[in-house]
């Protein structure tokens, strides 16, 4: 996995984001910069909140529908490899599907073994 800094935009109402920027250096010096450059106007920013998967907001204040608004920054981790694609799929595939079984209060692992059988087709 690949840690990676992201810059994303929001457009209109919020309900278009855009990624504007990545980076893929995560140093404190680099982290401490961009937290400057783009989240001048919330002062209880801190790099290691970001380190830990918190999501800051900055607001640009966009007159019109297409201008930027907003925006936030975030630090994820994307997978690099084929194996580790498929590993966060399946992870993913799979808390969605413990998570419906939840709200039809079907037996664990029903709604894994419908995506996987003929029922569904």
């Amino acid at each position: 996995m690949i840690t990676k800094i992201q810059v994303w935009h929001t457009y209109g109402k919020g309900s278009y984001k855009e990624l504007f920027e990545e980076f893929t250096d995560v140093s404190t010096n680099f982290l401490e910069n961009i937290v400057g450059e783009y989240l001048h106007c919330c002062a209880d920013i801190n790099v290691e909140g970001l380190l830990r998967g918190e999501v800051f907001h900055f607001d640009n204040y966009g007159d019109d529908w297409d201008d930027q608004i907003a925006g936030f920054v975030c630090v994820v981790e994307v997978p690099e490899t084929y194996n580790e694609h498929i590993f966060a799929l399946s992870k993913e595939i799979t808390e969605k599907c413990h998570k419906i079984d939840a709200e039809f209060r079907m037996k664990q692992g029903q709604a894994m073994m419908n995506v996987f059988s003929n029922t569904l087709f």
